[in-house]
């Protein structure tokens, strides 16, 4: 045992008479009867990262856990309780670890949900017995809770051991602190001798909105205060695991709006020129340089068109590029102008070369990705539409050919060699993999089945197992368009532009109301805080999904090891905490 360990044992010896520890080798809950109230008690327990608690949640049994670690890492846990008793009660968290581990303690909050996501076996559904009601997700930067009678909370501990962390295992006493008794439980960290390399060679992005900053915070668009606040989002990307940043060049959203989040100045000039203000775009750029970003990702230069019957036409309206005439945004082209006509295609001639010096004059031209229109749809129109786009694009722009990619799920496009890289959702996957065509994956709000995605009710061992499955399924990077869309979801376009909604008690963006709606959860990772995001649970464990990946990198595991058996897609596959505790643990074990 280490010289802390056995301090750390010492501390539970020297416990307030009130307090009561944990008893190694017995089953909890850990009941502890508050003082001066009769029957008032606290039960507590400790949970895995892998396994939501609910307000209405029955204590676990749990009291000691068990966690394994390579260095340069993090690994989270839970510390629960249960106010068994008729009257509110305080609670303080607080977790003690020894040399070269940090802790971060912070309290889980709740958020509505009144409906399951639809289209999903229920054995796939987390919540069952909770939903509809309160969900786990937000996590406030709190290390004490409120909690009323009958109530269970949950605090999220985040473990982030250095490089240089001493190997072994090392005793981290919790403590639960109630008025003037208390609760001991402990968790065993065991770091293994592995340094943890950062992941190469898979990019990451996160569609994360502009205007999304600037209409909560309610700061200038591309103003000093917008780029205060919107670092720590920035840097929230990248401590996630993102490496590539979307540029808001462009409004990238389809519909018209009054304050187009646009970095680009654009000035229209007579006789149809054009003047272009790269400043702001200079600013961002470096900002998420410093930021830690490697990689960059520009918009799209063609819209879908949605039909007055419903019916989608893909790449069949140019992108939404704004002027500003006295303080008023207004289209530098029509949002009906022919998608190749002559209108578009005046402006792309006079956009585009001067967009390739700004690259070139800031080293960005072999570190970025471009795209013609997002998600296509597979019918001989839809993909004709797209082929013309693309012909253009690398007619007036050769020089971004190899490094175009799309959103892109029918095969007919992967067939065609239509774009350099496609992103087919993860359902999709499986027919560009079977005929070798090379491809990045994504999944939004579909598919929904039985496939891997991120919902409010998705398992989070489901969730987890995403980083193993792009590793061993040879995905070559992973898209989520949805980092901060707090937005009402209009499937029409056509609501109202820029209606925010409040995400702490809206996580379907307006589209439910009792009935099936966006699937909760889809279209955000975290919510907007007081000076940055908050984190949310399934946003912790994505982050730790992708570690698995940049694990299995470090180990120089092959991608069809033995230890993949049965995750043939991303869809059906076998999942449990039990599965990735025994994977992770045996990839530590090896020499």
């Amino acid at each position: 045992m280490s010289a802390f360990a056995v301090a750390c044992t010492a501390l539970l010896v020297v416990l307030p008479a009130c307090a009561v520890a944990a008893e190694p080798g017995v089953a909890g809950p850990l009941v502890v009867e508050r003082k001066g109230l009769p029957g008032a008690k606290v039960a507590c327990w400790l949970e895995s990262s892998l396994n939501r608690v609910f307000p209405r949640s029955q204590p676990g049994k749990k009291i000691a856990l068990s966690l394994v670690s390579p260095r340069n890492a993090q690994v989270s846990f839970q510390v629960c309780y249960q106010n068994q008793s008729t009257s509110g009660l305080t609670v303080k968290c607080a977790v003690e670890a020894p040399q070269g581990v940090s802790v971060q303690v912070r309290r889980v909050g709740y958020v509505p949900q009144w409906n399951f996501t639809a289209g999903v076996p229920m054995e796939d559904q987390d919540g069952v017995g909770h939903i509809p009601g309160l969900v786990p997700d937000p996590l406030f930067p709190d290390q004490q809770a409120v909690t009323g009678p009958q109530g269970t909370q949950s605090f999220w501990i985040t473990l982030r051991v250095a490089a240089d962390a001493p190997v072994g295992k090392s005793t981290l006493p919790v403590h639960l602190t109630f008025g003037e008794n208390s609760a001991a439980m402990e968790a065993v960290l065991d770091v293994r001798p592995v340094v943890l390399k950062a992941r190469k060679d898979f990019p990451v992005t996160h569609w994360w909105n502009a205007d999304g900053i600037f209409d909560y915070y309610k700061v200038e668009a591309f103003g000093d205060d917008w780029f205060r606040i919107t670092e720590p989002y920035l840097k929230n990307m990248v401590s996630h695991g993102s490496n590539v940043i979307f540029v808001p060049l462009f409004h990238h959203r389809r519909e018209i709006v009054q304050r187009p989040a646009q970095l680009l100045i654009v000035t229209k000039l007579k006789n149809g020129r054009y003047k272009f203000d790269w400043s702001r775009v200079k600013r961002f750029v470096d900002l998420a340089r410093k930021c830690g970003f490697e990689e960059f990702e520009w918009p799209h230069f063609w819209h879908m068109n949605i039909q007055p019957t419903g019916a989608i036409l893909s790449c069949a309206e140019p992108q939404r590029v704004y002027t500003f005439r006295d303080g008023k945004a207004e289209l530098v082209v029509a949002a009906d102008a022919q998608p190749t006509g002559e209108e578009y295609v005046s402006f792309l001639k006079q956009f585009l070369p001067e967009f390739r010096r700004f690259l070139e004059s800031e080293k960005l031209d072999r570190i970025s990705w471009y795209h013609v229109s997002d998600e296509p749809e597979g019918k001989p129109e839809d993909i004709k539409n797209f082929k013309d786009a693309h012909e253009l694009l690398l007619k007036l722009a050769p020089w971004m050919k190899g490094r175009v990619l799309d959103a892109i799920s029918p095969i007919e496009y992967g067939r065609q060699r239509l774009v350099d890289y496609p992103i087919p959702n993860v359902a999709a996957a499986a027919a560009y993999r079977a005929e070798g065509i090379p491809h990045w994956v994504y999944y939004c709000c579909g598919p929904k089945g039985t496939c891997l995605n991120r919902f409010f009710d998705t398992p989070l061992a489901k969730l987890r197992m995403g980083g193993m499955l792009f590793y061993h399924l040879e995905a070559l990077g992973f898209l989520h368009w949805g980092y901060n869309y707090w937005y009402v979801m209009d499937l029409g376009f056509n609501a109202v532009p820029q209606n925010l909604i409040d995400p702490f008690t809206d996580g379907a963006v307006g589209t439910t109301a009792g009935g099936e709606g966006e699937p909760y959860g889809d279209s955000f990772v975290v919510y907007p805080g007081k000076d940055g995001p908050l984190d949310s649970i399934r946003w912790e464990v994505f982050a730790e999904s992708l570690q698995d990946y940049a694990l299995l990198q470090t180990l120089g595991v092959g991608r069809n090891d033995p230890l993949f058996k049965g995750l043939d897609g991303y869809c059906g596959y076998p999942y449990s905490e039990e599965w990735i505790d025994r994977a992770l643990r045996k990839l530590l074990s090896a020499p």
